[in-house]
């Protein structure tokens, strides 16, 4: 949330417009939005090192900056904001995210990852250490992989991963279109 404040801030000040965090929000929903297509999925695919991932983020940023009607040259903003999103330090955990995988697993549930995640993913659960909280095996992500949500052979992936019958797996996505 502060990264998202700073952001909306910066584009603000910038751009002189008057963009709050709801605001910014929307147009990066917007913007994921968008991108759902086949041809968008098939570009996440190709992202496969840091200099693509932050060519995708400026990519992706820009087209958030046009959902404000502001098209410039200067793009100060969107490196910064290409930056902050594969910064491992600009990451923030949402304060219920490891007592939820505690309770998970002393309940004696094995918890997984699946991600159309780019290199700084590794790097943001490492840093963070919460790639401590889950077997190497289920973590499943995208560029490695070469597969995206919701494509079926990343799924088979994580089911072979995780060594169990696909009935005995709960997925939960903020995406419906992964979901089904």
């Amino acid at each position: 949330q502060v990264i998202k404040e700073r952001a909306a801030k910066k584009i603000s000040m910038t751009y002189h417009r008057d963009i709050n965090v709801e605001m910014f929000d929307q147009a990066i929903r917007v913007e994921w939005g968008r991108r759902e297509t086949h041809s968008a999925i098939e570009k996440i695919k190709t992202v496969d090192n840091d200099i693509k991932e932050k060519m995708y983020w400026i990519d992706f940023y820009t087209c958030v900056l046009n959902n404000f009607g502001i098209r410039t040259k200067n793009r100060q903003v969107v490196k910064w904001l290409a930056t902050v999103q594969s910064n491992p330090k600009s990451f923030e955990e949402l304060p219920y995210v490891r007592d939820t995988l505690k309770e998970l697993r002393e309940n004696g549930t094995a918890v997984g990852i699946i991600s159309n995640a780019f290199p700084s993913a590794r790097r943001i659960l490492e840093t963070s250490g919460l790639m401590q909280e889950f077997k190497k095996q289920h973590v499943i992500l995208s560029y490695e992989y070469n597969s995206v949500k919701p494509e079926r052979t990343i799924y088979k992936k994580a089911i072979d991963h995780a060594r169990v019958k696909p009935r005995e797996i709960l997925f939960i996505d903020d995406r419906k279109s992964f979901v089904a």
